[in-house]
Protein backbone atom coordinates (compact mmCIF):
# COMPACT_ATOMS: atom_id res chain seq x y z
CA UNK A 1 0.00 0.00 0.00
CA UNK A 2 2.64 2.56 0.57
CA UNK A 3 4.62 1.66 -2.54
CA UNK A 4 0.95 2.85 -4.23
CA UNK A 5 1.17 5.94 -2.53
CA UNK A 6 4.42 6.58 -3.18
CA UNK A 7 3.83 6.06 -7.07
CA UNK A 8 0.88 7.88 -6.97
CA UNK A 9 2.57 11.28 -5.39
CA UNK A 10 5.26 10.33 -8.15
CA UNK A 11 3.23 10.76 -10.43
CA UNK A 12 1.23 13.43 -9.67
CA UNK A 13 4.11 15.65 -9.53
CA UNK A 14 6.16 14.65 -12.54
CA UNK A 15 1.99 15.50 -14.44
CA UNK A 16 2.46 19.44 -12.20
CA UNK A 17 6.06 19.84 -12.83
CA UNK A 18 6.02 19.79 -16.68
CA UNK A 19 6.52 22.16 -18.43
CA UNK A 20 6.41 22.69 -22.44
CA UNK A 21 9.55 23.96 -23.67
CA UNK A 22 9.27 26.95 -25.83
CA UNK A 23 11.69 26.90 -28.67
CA UNK A 24 9.98 29.15 -31.19
CA UNK A 25 6.86 30.82 -32.28
CA UNK A 26 6.16 32.75 -35.44
CA UNK A 27 2.64 34.90 -34.78
CA UNK A 28 1.25 35.95 -37.81
CA UNK A 29 -2.26 38.30 -38.27
CA UNK A 30 -4.15 39.30 -41.25
CA UNK A 31 -6.34 42.44 -42.31
CA UNK A 32 -9.81 43.33 -41.66
CA UNK A 33 -12.48 45.51 -42.90
CA UNK A 34 -11.73 48.05 -39.42
CA UNK A 35 -8.38 48.60 -38.02
CA UNK A 36 -6.73 45.04 -37.77
CA UNK A 37 -2.79 45.47 -37.51
CA UNK A 38 -1.20 43.22 -39.74
CA UNK A 39 2.18 41.58 -37.88
CA UNK A 40 4.44 38.90 -38.83
CA UNK A 41 6.58 38.08 -35.64
CA UNK A 42 8.98 35.67 -35.17
CA UNK A 43 10.20 35.11 -31.41
CA UNK A 44 12.78 32.43 -30.53
CA UNK A 45 13.60 30.98 -27.08
CA UNK A 46 16.51 33.07 -26.69
CA UNK A 47 14.43 36.28 -26.31
CA UNK A 48 15.22 37.38 -29.88
CA UNK A 49 12.71 38.81 -32.56
CA UNK A 50 12.23 39.76 -35.76
CA UNK A 51 8.78 41.84 -36.36
CA UNK A 52 7.49 42.91 -39.57
CA UNK A 53 4.76 45.72 -39.27
CA UNK A 54 2.91 45.12 -43.01
CA UNK A 55 -0.16 47.76 -41.44
CA UNK A 56 -0.21 49.21 -37.89
CA UNK A 57 -2.83 52.21 -37.79
CA UNK A 58 -2.66 55.03 -35.59
CA UNK A 59 -4.23 54.36 -31.96
CA UNK A 60 -7.49 55.51 -31.65
CA UNK A 61 -7.86 57.01 -35.02
CA UNK A 62 -11.17 57.75 -36.60
CA UNK A 63 -9.75 58.31 -40.02
CA UNK A 64 -7.54 54.61 -40.37
CA UNK A 65 -4.88 56.84 -40.98
CA UNK A 66 -1.53 54.09 -41.10
CA UNK A 67 1.02 54.90 -37.93
CA UNK A 68 4.30 54.77 -40.70
CA UNK A 69 6.55 54.79 -37.59
CA UNK A 70 5.49 50.92 -36.80
CA UNK A 71 5.28 50.35 -39.73
CA UNK A 72 8.78 47.98 -41.33
CA UNK A 73 11.18 45.30 -40.65
CA UNK A 74 12.24 45.49 -36.84
CA UNK A 75 14.35 43.56 -34.56
CA UNK A 76 15.39 43.11 -31.13
CA UNK A 77 15.43 41.69 -27.34
CA UNK A 78 12.59 40.67 -25.19
CA UNK A 79 13.30 42.20 -21.43
CA UNK A 80 13.11 39.67 -18.89
CA UNK A 81 9.53 41.09 -17.83
CA UNK A 82 7.69 40.91 -21.22
CA UNK A 83 9.87 37.36 -21.68
CA UNK A 84 8.47 35.91 -18.09
CA UNK A 85 5.09 37.13 -19.20
CA UNK A 86 5.22 35.37 -22.57
CA UNK A 87 6.37 31.81 -20.86
CA UNK A 88 3.60 31.79 -18.31
CA UNK A 89 0.89 32.35 -20.86
CA UNK A 90 2.51 29.91 -23.23
CA UNK A 91 2.55 27.61 -20.40
CA UNK A 92 -1.06 28.29 -19.41
CA UNK A 93 -2.01 27.65 -23.06
CA UNK A 94 -1.46 24.42 -22.64
CA UNK A 95 0.50 23.91 -26.04
CA UNK A 96 -0.04 20.22 -26.41
CA UNK A 97 -4.08 20.40 -25.81
CA UNK A 98 -4.65 23.46 -27.61
CA UNK A 99 -6.42 23.85 -30.88
CA UNK A 100 -7.99 26.28 -33.28
CA UNK A 101 -10.91 25.39 -35.43
CA UNK A 102 -9.55 26.56 -38.47
CA UNK A 103 -12.40 29.01 -39.30
CA UNK A 104 -11.23 31.39 -41.94
CA UNK A 105 -14.94 33.16 -42.91
CA UNK A 106 -16.11 36.36 -42.07
CA UNK A 107 -14.48 39.89 -40.94
CA UNK A 108 -11.80 39.37 -38.44
CA UNK A 109 -8.14 38.95 -38.27
CA UNK A 110 -6.84 35.56 -38.80
CA UNK A 111 -4.69 34.55 -36.22
CA UNK A 112 -1.59 32.21 -37.47
CA UNK A 113 0.36 30.46 -34.73
CA UNK A 114 3.12 27.96 -36.17
CA UNK A 115 4.93 27.09 -32.74
CA UNK A 116 8.01 24.89 -32.08
CA UNK A 117 8.39 23.52 -28.58
CA UNK A 118 9.48 20.09 -27.21
CA UNK A 119 10.92 19.16 -30.65
CA UNK A 120 7.15 19.48 -32.06
CA UNK A 121 6.21 21.86 -35.08
CA UNK A 122 2.24 22.95 -34.26
CA UNK A 123 0.46 25.09 -36.62
CA UNK A 124 -3.15 26.61 -35.32
CA UNK A 125 -4.89 29.27 -37.33
CA UNK A 126 -8.26 30.87 -36.77
CA UNK A 127 -10.36 33.95 -36.79
CA UNK A 128 -12.04 32.99 -33.59
CA UNK A 129 -9.07 31.34 -31.21
CA UNK A 130 -10.42 29.48 -28.56
CA UNK A 131 -10.19 30.97 -24.90
CA UNK A 132 -7.12 29.24 -23.58
CA UNK A 133 -5.02 31.61 -26.47
CA UNK A 134 -6.45 34.33 -25.77
CA UNK A 135 -3.48 35.48 -23.16
CA UNK A 136 -1.06 34.35 -25.48
CA UNK A 137 -2.22 36.23 -28.26
CA UNK A 138 -2.72 39.36 -25.75
CA UNK A 139 1.40 38.83 -24.95
CA UNK A 140 2.05 38.41 -28.38
CA UNK A 141 -0.06 41.71 -29.69
CA UNK A 142 1.71 43.52 -26.76
CA UNK A 143 5.02 42.35 -27.48
CA UNK A 144 4.31 43.90 -31.32
CA UNK A 145 2.99 47.01 -30.05
CA UNK A 146 5.23 47.86 -27.26
CA UNK A 147 8.21 46.25 -27.28
CA UNK A 148 11.47 48.35 -27.98
CA UNK A 149 13.35 47.40 -30.80
CA UNK A 150 15.29 48.44 -33.54
CA UNK A 151 14.30 49.10 -37.23
CA UNK A 152 16.50 47.10 -39.69
CA UNK A 153 16.22 45.86 -43.36
CA UNK A 154 14.11 43.55 -44.41
CA UNK A 155 17.07 41.43 -45.04
CA UNK A 156 18.73 41.29 -42.36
Amino acid sequence: MKNLFVTILVVCFLSISYSQIFEKINFQTSYCFGTCPVYHLELKADKTFKLHGETVFLEHSQTRGLDSSKMGYFSGKLDQKIYNNFIAAFQQSDMCNLTFDGITCCDGSLITMVVNYDGIQKELVSMFPPYEAQLLIQVLYEICRTTKMKRVNSTD
